[in-house]
């Protein structure tokens, strides 16, 4: 049987070889808008503390270093936080489980982005997670959160992105690129595959917005609003950490319904 530092090593194998051809879909306008719209839900200002959450290669990151920001950036994955360092040199990054609780104090950081990583971590670890979230977030402050829609279907992004591409930068210009990149395209559908099948093993755990809606207000999260992107296979939420803490909320609830 594999000892449990084997098993982490071999997930930490696997994502740093997708890792690799990540960022073919920098080429997608579909991922783009998809990574802009956290930073747009947030509008990271200058003076803030921002922690991005599952940082993967630092996309996400790159566009929440505007000038004066100090952000942080955790994965779980070391290679990843290699190219992390070299694409977004200004901020900082440690190696951090999000199955675990988070090395940061309360009330740490003014706002949280978490793209397209909640998801992947096993069912059971992810309201802890969203706990450590929303812990970490100073009161009055905001994230925003993207995860994949049940039933996502990699070949649906691909397609309509090669569809979008044909169509903004004309056939042959859209055709090219979309050539080009078949190899790593191929690559990243393959993993997702893969990523698929841990879903359907319950490895991983795939949100409906609904679903991510009421988990947010569970945990606490108040002003929750999800939105559906990237063709249909992701919602992205966007919620705050109230002002007044969840306990003396609860306590004036009861406190209403008792008299």
């Amino acid at each position: 049987m594999a000892s449990t530092s084997d098993q982490v090593s071999g997930k930490e194998y696997f994502w740093e070889r997708y890792f690799i051809v990540y960022d073919t879909l920098n080429l997608s306008p579909l991922y783009r808008r998809l990574i802009t719209r956290h930073v747009d839900l947030l509008q990271p200002s200058s003076g803030e503390d921002i922690l991005d959450a599952g940082a993967g290669t630092g996309n996400v990151t790159e566009l929440l270093a505007v000038p004066g920001a100090r952000v942080t950036g955790i994965d779980f994955c070391a290679p990843a936080l290699v190219q992390c360092r070299k694409k977004v040199p200004s901020a900082q990054f440690h190696q951090a489980d999000m199955t675990q609780p988070l090395p940061f104090e309360s009330a740490s950081f003014d706002k949280v982005a978490c793209s397209v990583t909640l998801h992947f971590l096993p069912p059971e670890r992810q309201e802890l997670a969203l706990s450590e979230l929303l812990r970490v977030l100073r009161p009055g402050g905001q994230v925003a959160l993207s995860v994949f829609n049940e039933g996502f279907n990699a070949m649906r992004i691909y397609t309509e992105t090669v569809r979008e591409l044909v169509q903004t930068l004309g056939f042959f210009r859209g055709m090219w690129i979309a050539t080009r990149c078949m190899v790593d395209s191929a690559l990243i559908l393959y993993y997702q595959w893969r990523i698929r099948r841990g879903e359907r093993a319950g490895i991983h755990g795939y949100f409906s917005a609904d679903k991510l809606h009421r988990t947010l207000e569970k945990i606490g999260f108040t002003d929750v609003k999800v939105e559906t992107v990237y063709a249909g296979q992701c919602h992205i939420a966007h919620a705050a950490k109230s002002v007044v803490p969840v306990g003396a909320l609860r306590e004036a609830a009861q406190s209403g319904v008792s008299a």
